[in-house]
């Protein structure tokens, strides 16, 4: 009896034990699904103005309600790293939803909810998981939820696609747009050094043209109006959000723009006369501190209205 009795109660112990870790590894996969429900649900009340199911070109090329795509989306979420995740960054700015939504700003608890999810490897409702993503129309940005610079649309998905997969006219014009990023510190550049050399030249009484100035405005100019067109196409297509930061650098940058065509058209005629007038450098002087003003602006939506916090 006293060994029957111990191995009856061996038994009741290991069935205890197994019961423990059963209800372990069931609990936290319901706490990542309540974690998941509840991002959802801020997602949805706070973010469809931009994001929102209704929309046929939603912001980023993103339905936030589907976690699904948000999640697999490694340009905005890394899994298990919300500091690495640019989701996280915006919300952390108070960058999304944009200023001035409908919906107003997050919470500091619905911001910690969303680092949370992220953090916990950005699970995904059950319901969501078996759900094909979201298609949108073929010219709309974002046809392909992965955001890779060019997606295609799979053979016989609509549209009359029978063929090899085809590019998305829209989708090629948001890649192009994030060129604008790197042409927009040439003419900033060049139209200061032109400026500088100037200011110099004025110090020393010097009215004769230089020809390195005049190399600056030509190729500063052209990169200005380059930086212009795939500015708006960054804008309007890449998914850059609204408010007043991105309206105040988009029509700070097309004045700028405008302003070097001035500046080009002058310092030609001063080359043509042989003489620096005194209207090229008002114009240059001038309108450089609008260029700085718009470089901030375009720093801010980078980076966020907090990174020169202490």
């Amino acid at each position: 009896m006293t060994y029957l009795s111990r191995i009856i109660r061996l038994v009741a112990l290991v069935l205890i034990l197994g019961s423990f870790v059963r209800s372990a590894g069931a609990e936290e996969p319901q706490v990542t699904q309540d974690l998941a429900s509840r991002v959802r649900s801020i997602f949805l009340a706070k973010c469809s103005e931009c994001h929102g199911r209704s929309l046929s070109r939603p912001r980023a090329a993103l339905y936030l309600h589907e976690l699904g795509q948000v999640a697999s989306n490694r340009e905005w979420v890394v899994p298990y790293e919300p500091e690495n995740s640019y989701l996280w960054t915006l919300v952390r700015n108070d960058d999304m939803p944009a200023k001035g939504a409908k919906a107003g700003p997050l919470s500091p608890q619905e911001r910690e909810i969303v680092r949370a999810w992220i953090a916990a490897g950005a699970p995904v409702p059950k319901a969501q998981r078996s759900s094909a993503p979201v298609r949108l129309p073929h010219d709309a940005v974002g046809a392909d939820p992965s955001l890779s610079p060019f997606p295609l649309r799979p053979e016989g998905t609509g549209d009359g696609a029978t063929g090899p997969a085809t590019l998305s006219l829209g989708r090629i014009l948001a890649w192009l747009g994030k060129f604008h990023i790197l042409v927009i510190h040439f003419p900033i550049a060049l139209l200061a050094t032109a400026a500088l050399v100037e200011i110099l030249a004025a110090w020393r009484g010097d009215r004769i043209p230089e020809t390195m100035v005049r190399v600056c405005v030509l190729l500063g100019t052209a990169g200005a109006l380059a930086a212009v067109a795939l500015g708006w196409l960054h804008a309007d297509l890449g998914g850059q959000g609204s408010g007043g930061v991105l309206t105040a650098h988009r029509w700070l940058g097309t004045a700028g723009g405008l302003w070097s065509l001035a500046v080009v058209l002058l310092s030609e005629w001063d080359t043509r006369r042989g003489q620096r007038s005194l209207w090229f450098r008002l114009v240059l002087w001038i309108g450089a501190f609008p260029v700085a003003i718009t470089a901030h602006f375009g720093g801010l939506l980078v980076h966020g209205s907090r990174f020169f916090d202490w």
